[in-house]
């Protein structure tokens, strides 16, 4: 008798240990599943921005823009680059094209078109366009916020 409970409490602990780990799987998936929509979303929402920012300008082929959002048009004032940003208008940073443009989506139009300064000094810029610097910016991008410092 002692023998056939030893068996029966077996049973019943390796049953319940593979309910547990069929349990821990299923959980994983299922949290692993509800990051990729968002992340979907997100993709999306950036190429819809360079489709329509692609109809008014031609984009450089050869690199995928940082999308960002302005949130806060007042604390980037400093900047010439955003003297006329409004909140939720997109900014496309193309690092290696050293080109940022400033899109608002309400309107479909594009604001303003600016070189990157990347550790330069603005004299040292040759064009007459307004160049934006690149550490000193407060947009949130789909994928990181930028905050100055």
């Amino acid at each position: 008798m002692n023998f056939l409970s030893k068996s029966k409490s077996k049973i019943i602990w390796t049953t319940l240990l593979i309910i547990f780990l069929v349990s821990i799987y299923f959980n994983y998936q299922y949290f692993r599943n509800l990051k990729t929509p968002q992340e979907d979303i997100a993709k999306s929402e950036i190429t819809k921005t360079i489709e329509q920012v692609s109809k008014l300008v031609v984009l450089p082929t050869d690199e995928f823009p940082t999308v960002a959002t302005v949130t806060d048009p007042k604390a980037l004032q400093s900047q010439r680059f955003f003297l006329n940003a409004e909140k939720d208008d997109k900014v496309l940073i193309y690092s290696n094209a050293k080109k940022a443009i400033l899109f608002r989506p309400s309107q479909n139009k594009i604001v303003e078109i600016a070189p990157i300064n990347k550790g330069e000094s603005a004299s040292s810029t040759t064009t007459n366009a307004t160049p934006i610097s690149t550490t000193s910016t407060k947009i949130s991008t789909s994928t990181r916020s930028i905050i100055k410092k």
